[in-house]
């Protein structure tokens, strides 16, 4: 028989380990979270479509990065209730020198494009949407801060709605995608000694045609929420990112039949890159995705005001949970034969496994 004082180490060790929460038990943690997420049932959205530059697409219009005057083409000969969000970086001036022509075509649709936070330079802007701020807090001490950014020309830029950066939560420790699977986003960030909106929000603010957005920040929590108008907030976490729902079903359409869909209307296209050696596919809870896709399904999250978050109480909650399930089991097998003391401690298990899933 096994000495108490052993057990009780052992115990005192386990929820040592859960409140350190090394990287294996961090792991754990967010598979389960993965797992709980794949088995939502799909929703099938019929308001955003993915546009794929796809092969077929190469095929239409030749190698790529294509001559820019393509997409003016594009963009005028689709109805002007879409809204169109690029996903694809502008930074470099059109090699064919058509940026007057898609500048052209991007003011006469309503059109988002895309900017990417960088710490490799401390260079770059874009333009600036100003924010209402409540609760007394710094919104620049509190999200994630970048040296500089990269944004599209100017010419572009100038000619777009908006510009939103398109950027993860950052892989580090403590945070949902610390192993590099994108299960959040920010709303905001800060680079260059500026705020600037996400691809997301940018598309909210855009749909709901305003020209600005709120801030509530506290000095004692940070970020607490982000609204748009009169809409209902978007509450995030201290640092303004927000868990992705993945579970959406997206109708997608290759760029090179857009021009043959007259009756596509009222929808948010967003555009990116699905073609052999121009992809590159990020991991999610889900699976491996297209950026484009992530950016749809971050979108999404945000129209339909989908809330995951787990509340900072339930972490000491999970501490007292694990003790007192370990101390449960312990009694068992001190009180019970050996067979049965285990089907009770794995029933025990299998109890807190479901608790956890009926509160997902």
């Amino acid at each position: 028989m096994y000495s108490w004082k052993t057990v009780l180490v052992t115990i005192g060790l386990l929820v040592g380990l859960k409140i350190w929460n090394p990287y294996f038990i961090e792991n754990i943690s967010w598979s389960w979270f993965d797992f709980l997420h794949q088995q939502e049932e799909k929703v099938h959205v019929d308001d955003i479509v993915l546009v794929d530059i796809d092969e077929k697409a190469l095929e239409k219009y030749g190698q790529f990065p294509w001559p820019r005057d393509i997409y003016r083409e594009i963009l005028l000969s689709s109805s002007p209730s879409l809204t169109h969000v690029f996903s694809i970086a502008f930074t470099e001036p059109d090699r064919f020198g058509q940026d007057e022509l898609f500048a052209e075509g991007l003011i006469n649709r309503l059109t988002i494009l895309s900017s990417q936070p960088t710490n490799q330079k401390n260079t770059g802007s874009a333009p600036f949407v100003p924010t209402s701020t409540f609760g007394g807090g710094s919104i620049q001490d509190s999200i994630w801060q970048y040296d500089g950014i990269a944004s599209p020309v100017d010419i572009l830029k100038n000619n777009t709605y908006g510009v939103g950066v398109t950027v993860a939560t950052p892989a580090v420790s403590g945070t949902s995608n610390f192993d590099g699977t994108i299960r959040s986003a920010p709303l905001l960030v800060y680079a260059n000694e500026q705020v600037y909106p996400s691809l997301a929000l940018e598309t909210l603010r855009a749909l709901y045609d305003m020209g600005s957005y709120q801030t509530k920040v506290t000095e004692e929590v940070g970020i607490e929420w982000v609204r748009m108008g009169k809409a209902p907030p978007i509450e995030t976490t201290p640092t303004s990112d927000v868990m992705i729902s993945y579970w959406n079903h997206f109708n997608r359409v290759s760029a090179s039949d857009l021009q043959e869909l007259p009756d596509f209307t009222n929808k948010v296209l967003v555009w990116g890159l699905t073609a052999e050696g121009l992809n590159n596919p990020i991991s999610t809870p889900v699976g491996t995705m297209y950026p484009h896709e992530v950016q749809a399904h971050l979108i999404q999250t945000v129209l339909q005001e989908v809330r995951i978050q787990q509340s900072y109480y339930l972490e000491f909650l999970e501490v007292v949970v694990l003790l007192a399930v370990l101390l449960l089991i312990l009694a068992v097998v001190y009180k019970l034969p050996t067979s049965l003391s285990a089907i009770v401690s794995l029933s025990i298990i299998g109890l807190q496994l479901g608790g956890g899933y009926y509160i997902w």
